[in-house]
């Protein structure tokens, strides 16, 4: 391999979170920035958050939590659409940043995701006991005019926030 290549592989490494494979932090805003300059009133991003994840760590133990980000990684991962990226942000936060489609269809959309998410029965490896409901909470922002990135990032925060004070499980937006 060429010392260009491997610039080029560590880079691209460097944007990928190694607990669920999806993008990190980084890797998602760098993807934000470079749709943002294309996109009018069509770029969304989801929030996502486990619900009661550190009451998960304390009955079960942080290993099951952390089978629990990977299973939620590889899940958003096989759901993800045309024009979208999916990334792990911190703890139990994931993002999806969806390109090129409404405020409402990323709502229809993030509705049954999380009743998809409601319905998985999850146990533990050791005893198989079923893990008690996993829910997420979802806070949804779509670009407003010429809206900057962190602003977008802002509301989608606000929104999810919004959602946990509600008690969790369910989807948040304005």
């Amino acid at each position: 391999m060429s010392l260009k290549e491997e610039i080029h592989q560590s880079k691209e490494n460097s944007n990928i979170d190694p607990v669920t494979g999806l993008l990190n932090s980084q890797g998602l805003e760098r993807t934000l920035y470079s749709w943002i300059n294309d996109a009018e009133d069509d770029l969304s991003i989801m929030l996502i958050d486990i619900d009661k994840l550190a009451l998960i760590n304390q009955q079960y133990g942080k290993k099951v939590g952390s089978a629990i980000i990977r299973f939620l990684g590889q899940f958003l991962q096989s759901k993800k659409l045309e024009n979208s990226v999916a990334s792990h942000l911190d703890g139990g936060t994931f993002a999806i940043l969806i390109n090129e489609e409404s405020l409402s269809f990323t709502s229809t959309f993030a509705e049954e995701l999380r009743l998809q998410i409601q319905n998985q029965v999850i146990r533990t490896k050791k005893t198989q006991e079923p893990i008690s409901s996993l829910t997420v909470s979802i806070g949804i922002a779509t670009l407003l005019g010429q809206e900057l990135g962190e602003q977008l990032l802002d509301r989608a925060r606000k929104n999810l926030m919004h959602a946990k004070a509600k008690g969790g499980n369910q989807v948040s937006t304005n």
